[in-house]
């Protein structure tokens, strides 16, 4: 499924990217916002793992988007203020909040413009 793996931070990726394309300066303007709807979450508890699965809407244009979330702390229930519920189902399942110095996450989207598979810490 992920044919490359590539570690780095937003702001490295977004460096990287203005690196690799130094004189395109208005792409990311010519495009309308990016709204992600229809989330799908698959828990795997055992592994401390997350799959989202998501649709990208720009436009008229849909991409699909999955994301695979590490180091995820569930918890059996709603135990503290500043767990997140996530549904699968009618069965809720509690996570702590994703953050960029505990969990990395494997991206995947299916833009032309920014195709890529790779692992990426992002903030949440």
């Amino acid at each position: 499924m992920f044919r490359l793996w590539l570690e780095s931070s937003l702001d490295d990726l977004y460096d990287s990217a203005v690196a690799a394309f130094p004189n395109t300066k208005a792409r990311q303007h010519l495009v309308h916002t990016i709204a992600i709807d229809e989330f799908t979450y698959i828990p795997y508890l055992g592994v401390r793992t997350l799959f989202v699965r998501a649709r990208a809407v720009n436009e008229d244009r849909q991409y699909k988007t999955v994301m695979l979330f590490r180091g995820v702390e569930y918890h059996r229930e709603r135990d503290g203020p500043n767990l997140v519920e996530i549904k699968v189902g009618n069965t809720p399942h509690y996570l702590n909040p994703l953050s960029e110095k505990k969990n990395q996450v494997l991206v995947r989207c299916n833009c032309q413009d920014f195709f890529f598979s790779g692992l990426i810490i992002i903030i949440i």
